[in-house]
This record gives structure tokens, C-alpha cells and sequence, in this order.
């Protein structure tokens, strides 16, 4: 947390001996935490996205040149990182949920659990882009991304696939806990469109695949198509309705 927020290396030699750190429960407890070194992970834009840090039992010294190279190391992750990283939104593109997803479902301690895959796209995005501009558009995507990041837990894999379709694989998750989510967002970006000063206001369709007694059965394919299907049959259903309202 406080490595991420520096945009160099930060080095804690002793962190007994450190205000910030000498009661931490990692410091205190059984990691027995004393020196810590740790170099932050920037995206192309220049957010930071995480640390590259390196641990130890004992107090140590730290020179310029360990700073160095640490940085450097540093800096060929992020680059391989942004190759699984979408540009836009900072959330993982398609490339990177694909290798989240498999490493998930080809755990074997994760066969036993629940999963849900959850498929969003923005309602009426085309329109915002043809009435507002493509800078508009790309602020709705961002807006959303951070919308979803707030609800989603950590533990979850938050995912642009491209355009207006995001994806969310939440691991050991019930097809409920995955809809009390969905509701929890649809909250948030309805106060989110309240005190916004955006011109348009955010809206969203979702499709959920259940994996309950099926992980490791069920090909990442399957899951976005199956989760997929059930995104445009809940699109088909709204259409219906605001057709009937409009007929009524």
C-alpha cells in the first residue's frame, strides 16, 4: 500500500525500527517481517498497478545499485504485464482473463468450489459515442471499469473483452452471490449517474454461467458463451418490454 504510492524504490532496512510498520501483524506475527524492498508496477499511461517487493527475515542493507537493478526488474514486468493490461480501462483484456481463468479452473484445490462467470455489456453505448464523441465513450468505459472494480471483490477477475463487453469471473461464488453483486452495481452506478455531471446516463445488461459442481468441466469458451447467451436473452427481454410500454 505504501510502495504503490511512491515512483521510486522503497526500502524499509529494519522495520522494527520503522514508525510506520513496527506493530504490523506481518512485522509482529509468525513472517517474522524485518527488511523489505519494493519497486512500484506502471502501466503505459502511468498508473501504478501493484509492487514488485522482496522480503526478508532479517534487517538488511540496501544500496543504490540493489535500488537499480530492483527498478529494473520492476520495469520488465510491467512491460509484460501490459501486454495482459487493457489500455483503456487498466482492467485485464482478453489475453490476461484467459490465463487468469485457467489457472483458476485448473487448481486443483478450486475443483470443489463454486464459480460464476458474469458478461456485461453498456446498454445504448453507440449512442453516447454517436451523440457525445468517442471521448465520451471512452469516459463511460472508465467510468463503468471503476464502478466495477469498487463492487467486485479482489478475489474476482474483472475483465474488458473489448468494446462495451466486460466480464467478471468471481471464484467460489454461487450463482446468488453473483446476482447480489450484479444488484450492488446496478446501485452504484444508478447514485453514480445522480452525482455525476456526465450528458448521458450509464446503463448496463448482464448474463451470469453458473459453474456449481461443473469447474474444470467447462472450457473458458463455454463459459463466456453460455454467460453470453444469457446476456442477450436478458437485452431481448428489456427490448420486449420497452416496446410493450411504448405500444401501451
Amino acid at each position: 500500500a505504501h510502495t504503490i504510492l511512491e515512483d521510486s524504490v522503497m526500502v524499509v532496512p529494519d522495520a522494527t525500527k520503522d514508525q510506520r510498520f513496527f506493530d504490523n501483524p506481518m512485522v509482529i506475527g509468525k513472517m517474522h517481517v524485518r527488511f523489505y524492498a519494493g519497486a512500484p508496477l506502471v502501466s503505459r499511461e502511468g498508473h501504478n498497478l501493484g509492487t514488485l517487493c522482496i522480503v526478508d527475515t532479517m534487517p538488511r542493507e540496501f544500496s543504490a545499485e540493489d535500488c537499480k537493478s530492483l527498478k529494473d526488474l520492476a520495469s520488465m514486468v510491467s512491460d509484460e504485464l501490459n501486454v495482459f493490461v487493457d489500455d483503456l480501462t487498466g482492467l485485464a483484456n482478453r489475453r490476461g482473463f484467459n490465463i487468469a481463468v485457467d489457472n483458476a479452473l485448473n487448481n486443483a484445490s478450486y475443483g470443489t468450489r463454486d464459480a460464476a462467470l458474469v458478461m456485461f455489456d453498456l446498454d445504448q453505448f453507440k449512442n453516447i459515442n454517436d451523440r457525445y464523441g468517442h471521448s465520451a465513450g471512452d469516459e463511460a468505459l472508465r467510468s463503468f471499469a471503476g464502478l466495477m472494480t469498487e463492487v467486485f471483490r479482489k478475489s474476482d477477475v474483472v475483465c474488458r473483452l473489448g468494446g462495451d463487453e466486460f466480464c467478471v469471473l468471481l471464484a467460489n461464488a454461487t450463482e446468488s452471490i453473483a446476482r447480489r453483486r450484479i444488484e450492488l452495481l446496478r446501485k452504484t452506478v444508478r447514485e453514480a449517474n445522480r452525482k455525476s455531471n456526465w450528458p448521458y446516463k450509464l446503463k448496463f445488461s448482464a448474463g451470469v454461467c453458473s459453474m456449481t459442481n461443473r469447474v474444470g468441466q467447462m472450457s473458458i469458451n463455454d463459459i463466456i458463451e453460455n454467460a453470453d447467451r444469457k446476456l442477450y436473452m436478458s437485452k431481448a427481454r428489456k427490448k420486449a418490454v420497452a416496446t410493450e410500454s411504448r405500444v401501451n
